[in-house]
């Protein structure tokens, strides 16, 4: 812009100077071969023409070409004018009862999330409370009626990839089951907002919302992808790698399970058969082959335990399976 700044202030002044000297040039190049032939008005006339063509021809071209060269005016700026559109989600829960402490699901709330360039969400800035400065990466699941809440609470944390872990226990503020009590059922949780931004740093135009839906009973999802955990016996120390198969213990009611569809970054458009995740400075993968397998391994080869990696798996008929957990511990000392 400076360059292009400079242009305007002195390229007149230079045009200018290159006019006068192509007109005295030609004025005299006319005396000299015309001056015995024509009159001064036609050698005034033939200067004028050269000198006018001169004025318009030389600016035209030298501002065209310094534009060009030194100053575009038109930038592509696709990415940096792209904006990052977030969309509502809703998720439902089931009602814990009285034998069950905990209820969680997990929502893969970025997948239907855009930025118009392709830039991909950061997801470590998902932020649950934006009214509150700073990422608030865990937020009370809470109720508008205070008395259901005597009932029900929980907590909604950002999991990896920017899973939404949102965990349910019944009556857990006396930590007593009472039959006596008239419990609300099908009940729709607060909705909450969140926004995000991408890795470029491009902030979301506006925030989305999450609405949960407590619910007695839930029917069955046609793909079923139940949460898989591998523990390890004895003098952990640093843990190292572990494999099973996810689709053990998966079902679905139409078709059949396909196992190359397992996707362990939920987040993402299309199917991520590897990913990696950094927990204070410790590489964590997780890969899947072709059979369901899947390998967690500590590439750094120093921290205790792994993070929790997700997948999903689709049946031959294109149905998506909920967002399952892989989760694993130590029963030992490290």
């Amino acid at each position: 812009m400076e360059a292009c700044e400079r242009l305007v202030d002195t390229g007149l002044s230079q045009i200018t100077l290159l006019s006068v000297g192509v007109l005295v040039i030609s004025a005299a190049l006319a005396l000299i071969f015309f001056g015995n032939r024509y009159s001064i008005k036609t050698l005034v006339l033939v200067v004028g023409v050269l000198f006018s063509l001169t004025f318009i021809s030389s600016p035209a071209i030298s501002f065209a070409q310094a534009v060009e060269d030194d100053c575009p005016t038109e930038v592509d700026n696709d990415e940096g004018t792209a904006v990052l559109s977030l969309v509502d989600d809703q998720g439902v829960i089931q009602l814990p009862d009285e034998d069950s402490s905990t209820t969680t699901i997990y929502m893969a709330i970025l997948n239907n999330d855009q930025h118009e360039a392709g830039d991909p969400i950061d997801w470590e800035t998902v932020d649950l409370d934006p009214d509150t400065p700073g990422i608030q990466s865990s937020i009370a699941l809470m109720h508008p009626d205070d008395e259901v809440d005597d009932y029900y609470c929980g907590s909604i944390t950002v999991e990896s990839f920017g899973i939404l872990s949102v965990s349910l226990s019944f009556n857990c503020f006396d930590g007593e089951f009472d039959a006596s009590l008239e419990i609300p059922l099908d009940y729709t949780i607060a909705p909450f907002a969140y926004t995000a931004q991408t890795l470029g740093g491009t902030p979301a135009t506006a925030p989305a919302t999450v609405t949960v839906i407590v619910e007695a009973d839930i029917e069955a999802s046609i793909v079923l992808a139940e949460n898989d955990h591998a523990s390890e016996f004895g003098d952990c120390g640093v843990f190292e790698s572990f494999s099973f198969n996810v689709l053990t213990n998966d079902s679905t009611s139409e078709g059949s399970l396909v196992a190359s569809t397992v996707d362990l970054n939920p987040s993402r458009a299309g199917v991520q058969s590897s990913v990696n995740i950094v927990v204070d400075g410790t590489v964590f993968t997780a890969s899947v082959n072709g059979a369901g397998l899947v390998t967690v391994t500590n590439v750094s080869e120093n921290g205790e335990a792994p993070p929790v990696f997700f997948y999903t798996v689709e049946n031959s008929n294109g149905g998506v399976s909920n967002v399952a957990a892989i989760t694993w511990s130590c029963e030992g000392i490290f």
